[in-house]
């Protein structure tokens, strides 16, 4: 009130000031993309956005999630079968690679699709940040 020299405190401005925390289902986007079912990896998208969840949050956990399935895919064509060995080349822990590996077939019959996703979640983080 003192920085906008206001004497009421309206819903809009509430609206703006207070943030309530949301639980953002990343994770079940990057199950839902894993297993198939986009159907699904879609209706958590729009839950998302219709519950004014954090969008850098959702963002950074959908383009953290397609790197490793991408780089996942990479290392496996390139030799590397182990999940430990792909966990310690990309610096993560051995759990979500053993889950990227289970379903392996489908991340790599659709790496291309997943590569422009991921880049286009890139190209939209910069045009937010810019």
């Amino acid at each position: 009130m003192k920085y906008t020299n206001g004497t009421k405190l309206t819903d809009a401005d509430l609206g703006n000031i207070v943030y309530t925390p949301v639980q953002v289902n990343a994770f079940g986007v990057l199950d839902a993309i894993t297993n198939g079912d986009l159907t699904t990896a879609s209706r958590l998208i729009d839950a998302s956005a219709q519950s004014m969840s954090p969008r850098p949050e959702f963002l950074g956990m959908l383009y953290w999630g397609l790197k490793h399935m991408i780089q996942t895919v990479d290392l496996y064509n390139h030799g590397t079968k182990s999940a430990k060995d792909i966990a310690a080349a990309i610096g993560m822990h051995f759990f979500p690679i053993v889950k990227n590996l289970k379903y392996l077939d489908f991340l790599r019959s659709h790496v291309q699709q997943l590569e422009t996703v991921f880049h286009d979640l890139l190209d939209l983080d910069k045009n937010i940040k810019s």
